[in-house]
């Protein structure tokens, strides 16, 4: 009897893979495809030139559209693929009809039509690809409202949407859209409540739509061409990096997640809401922790256990971030570290939030350090310190004896300020 050993590099794909590799080879078809009648004259030579510049610099315009795979030789000279046509035409929009952005903006929170229509204003932001998204930040960005903010507070960003944010969502549309589908640009609805980027075409695999909403990268393009390029002059980071860094951008900023969605003939769209996800109260109590680097997950633990008397446990954390119990636990031991937060009893399971440190008033900050080392400071001291003049510095010095940093000892010009209760508490963060 005969025996066969399998090599299991030959094995049959299941019918996922096969699908899989299909949609990839399919999507990719549309950058790739060569356009009959199209040459360099039909190019920019300016954006072409920049490509050049960060890619090989030296070499010929052609031989550089060669070697990214936007061309190829041709009777001596080239043929161009529709990419390079998309980021570099002089017209983009003669070899494709929707290769712009539309902004939209609303009034309201809800698209109304008919009588009811609600749009205040519609504008085509049209430009090769190789730039377009710089020019739709410069035509958007004055219509992005700004938003007022504690002085001193840890979400320190004014505007009403974080500019990096919507900015990764419409370089992200551009670059990733299906450009085989010619009925729709890229839209950006602007609504009272929130900004919304929708893009045409569907997710490319395996990205899927619950990986999105869990802030998850991932290493798929329908166009690798074109992200190549847009890498390359530094309109986009790698593939995978721009919605981990719009999670992040947003939550740091007291702002909700963004929100993934499929629309109904193939689109996706990403909003990002301008309400705060915090109040005032609990952001001002945030900035308290700013020198202490703490991730965004880390502050939310903070918020949460402060709204349940200060405790918590690991199992908390896990479900409030979705974290493994690895994770969870590193985090935590990294807050303890910080001295932020503390074990109910020792080897105990459940955590709390540390006592804290009375917060300085800047006047005090900037004495902290000479009244540490003098022990005592005079008014010409406080005058030197902070570059005012004596009655300036006798108002700054009776607001700090009110407040408890500082203890006044005699007279006149032989009064002195030692430190106060709240000084003996205070420990400069590190």
């Amino acid at each position: 009897m005969f025996q066969f050993e399998l090599d299991s590099t030959n094995l049959p794909m299941d019918a996922e893979r096969i699908a899989h590799a299909k949609a990839l080879k399919k999507q990719s078809l549309t950058e790739h495809a060569f356009v009959p009648g199209a040459g360099m004259a039909d190019l920019r030579e300016d954006l072409v030139a920049k490509v050049v510049e960060k890619f090989r610099p030296g070499i010929p315009a052609k031989q550089a559209l060669i070697d990214l795979r936007l061309a190829e030789p041709q009777n001596g000279d080239v043929r161009l693929s529709f990419a390079a046509l998309l980021l570099f035409a002089k017209d983009p929009e003669r070899w494709h009809e929707k290769a712009y952005v539309e902004y939209i903006r609303f009034r309201g929170t809800q698209r109304e039509h008919g009588a009811k229509l609600n749009i205040v204003q519609r504008e085509r932001i049209s430009a090769p690809l190789a730039e377009l998204s710089e020019k739709v930040v410069e035509k958007i960005k004055p219509h992005i409202g700004q938003r007022q903010v504690l002085h001193d507070l840890f979400f320190s960003e004014n505007a009403e949407y974080p500019q990096s944010a919507w900015q990764e969502a419409v370089v992200n549309a551009i670059a990733h859209r299906d450009y085989g589908l010619r009925g729709t640009p890229v839209e950006i609805h602007h609504y009272d409540d929130r900004l919304e980027v929708v893009s045409p075409g569907s997710l490319v695999p395996p990205i899927t739509l619950d990986m999105l909403r869990k802030g998850a990268g991932g290493h798929a393009s329908r166009n690798p061409l074109i992200v190549r390029v847009m890498v390359i002059v530094g309109l986009m980071r790698e593939v995978g990096e721009g919605v981990p860094r719009m999670f992040e951008v947003m939550e740091g900023n007291g702002l909700h997640k963004p929100e993934f969605a499929e629309k109904p003939q193939g689109f996706v769209s990403v909003s990002l809401r301008n309400s705060m996800v915090w109040d005032e109260g609990t952001r001002a109590w945030l900035a308290n922790f700013k020198s202490r680097g703490l991730a965004t997950n880390q502050l939310r633990l903070m918020v949460l256990a402060r709204q349940r008397g200060g405790k918590f446990t690991s199992a908390d954390y896990q479900k409030l971030a979705e974290l493994d119990i690895y994770t969870a636990s590193r985090d935590i031991k990294e807050m303890i570290r910080k001295g932020v937060v503390q074990t109910e009893k020792k080897g105990g399971r459940v955590y709390m939030l540390s006592p804290e440190r009375p917060v300085a008033p800047k006047e005090f900050k900037s004495l902290h350090l000479e009244l540490t080392r003098r022990g005592e400071l005079s008014n010409q001291d406080l005058r030197d310190i902070w570059k005012v003049d004596r009655q300036a510095a006798l108002r700054g010095a009776k607001r700090l004896v009110e407040g408890g940093w500082l203890i006044p000892e005699g007279l006149g010009k032989g009064r002195r300020y030692k430190p106060g209760p709240k000084a003996q508490e205070y420990a400069t963060p590190s």
